[in-house]
């Protein structure tokens, strides 16, 4: 029993121990800063508590200051929940009777977003503040929640985008598309396969490392033949992605570009997906950037999450019963709640292998929503009625009922056996 109380301070030592001068110095800096300020404040704010929320809760509804915790450390969430924040402050004209100001813990996933986000909301950094403020305001009328569920379908398809981009930074992204070969006006598309090197590598401190999300991993060369599909024509495919585990294999073509790998960046991160033709994607926080600029994304291996706007279409993640070796029909999903899942041990200790979209399943997804895009895309009575029978699956009160947008055609045609 002791051990284990004090197994975290003995890997606190023992990295103590393996760290040159510099980085111990850092770690006491630390370890006084945490005792001398941050525990002190959040235990300032604990014992305030009985004495302060009475008194928040005797102020009007919606006082004129107050405070949130930024989701600074994902990027998904750093763009969503904040713009979902602003979307409804407009919506309801809080915009001009209220100030919020975002309290932030640590750095943020992308500085250009950060910067977009400061025009429009005060951010302070201060990870001690940030837990006292919370502990002492939360369920207050002072507090301001940033939730996002990413089943927000009205926010996110009938209101306007709240961050924008200057003058001056349209005229550097204009500059780094010129850079990859992409002339004004010219479409692209980005296309992203989620990996473990990006949390594995910024995150690494994460307690229990990231493995249980590998459910939610695919591989880059499934995406490949939709690339040079594009390519084909004459469409700039760009490979997005930050710390990615692979390069794009040579030879390629010239109008397949690795962005990841050769030229990325922060700015890069965010102009890109606000200005393709359409985000080729699946379930990374990245992937759900082109909906804060309304652009459309095609989804792949989707498990878990609905895609946001209209224009979006999806295909989803098999779910592969080992025991009597078929893969679930897609309601039996749902009735399961594997749909929701969030960790990869609930599917093993299920019995059940997560089976990513083949190469052709994403070439089909990649066909159908650029034909829909462009407008030449012809949809026949059966199509649409596997559709409704697809959205029927999801019951009252299910997170993704009432999607908007649309399974891919093809995926269904091929298993409807599973519908």
């Amino acid at each position: 029993m002791i051990f284990v109380v004090f197994e975290p301070l003995q890997k606190k030592l023992a990295r103590f121990r393996a760290a040159n001068r510099e980085a111990r110095w850092q770690m006491v800096i630390r370890a006084l800063w945490y005792f001398s300020l941050y525990r002190p404040a959040v235990a300032l704010a604990t014992l305030l508590r009985p004495v302060v929320e009475p008194l928040l809760r005797r102020l009007r509804p919606h006082p004129r200051l107050r405070f949130g915790l930024l989701r600074h450390d994902r990027i998904g969430h750093l763009a969503l929940n904040t713009e979902l924040l602003l979307r409804r402050q407009r919506r309801e004209g809080r915009s001009s009777k209220e100030r919020v100001v975002l309290l932030s813990k640590g750095p943020p996933a992308n500085y250009q977003l950060l910067q977009m986000i400061t025009r429009r909301i005060t951010v302070r950094r201060s990870e001690a503040l940030a837990d006292a403020l919370r502990v002492a305001l939360c369920n207050s009328p002072v507090w301001a929640d940033l939730p996002m569920y990413t089943n927000e379908y009205p926010e996110w398809n009938n209101l306007d985008t709240e961050l924008a981009f200057t003058a001056e930074e349209e005229q550097r992204g204009h500059a780094l598309l010129a850079s990859m070969g992409i002339e004004p006006g010219s479409p692209f598309v980005c296309f992203h396969a989620r990996d473990a090197r990006y949390l594995e590598t910024v995150q690494k401190d994460q307690a229990g490392g990231w493995r249980y999300h590998d459910y939610r991993d695919c591989q880059i060369e499934n995406y490949l033949p939709s690339a040079n599909f594009l390519a084909a024509q004459g469409i700039v495919a760009i490979r997005m992605g930050h710390l990615v585990q692979s390069t794009l294999p040579n030879p390629r073509s010239a109008r397949i570009i690795d962005y990841a790998n050769d030229c990325r960046s922060d700015f890069g991160d965010v102009y890109l997906p606000a200005r393709c033709k359409f985000f080729l994607g699946n379930t990374a926080g990245l992937c759900l950037l082109p909906s804060v600029f309304k652009r459309p994304c095609a989804a792949a291996n989707s498990i878990g999450h609905i895609p946001l706007l209209e224009s979006d279409l999806f295909i989803v993640k098999k779910l592969w019963h080992i025991a009597d070796r078929r893969f679930l029909r897609f309601g039996e999903v749902i009735e399961l709640g594997a749909d929701e899942w969030l960790r990869s041990e609930r599917y093993a200790h299920a019995g059940l292998e997560v089976v990513e979209n083949t190469a052709d399943e994403i070439l089909d997804l990649t066909k159908e929503i650029n034909d829909r895009i462009d407008g030449v895309w012809v949809a026949n009575e059966e199509d649409e009625e596997m559709q409704r029978r697809y959205r029927a699956l999801f019951p009252p009160g299910h997170r993704c009922y009432g999607f908007p947008c649309r399974i891919g055609a093809a995926f269904l045609r091929q298993h409807r056996a599973l519908l």
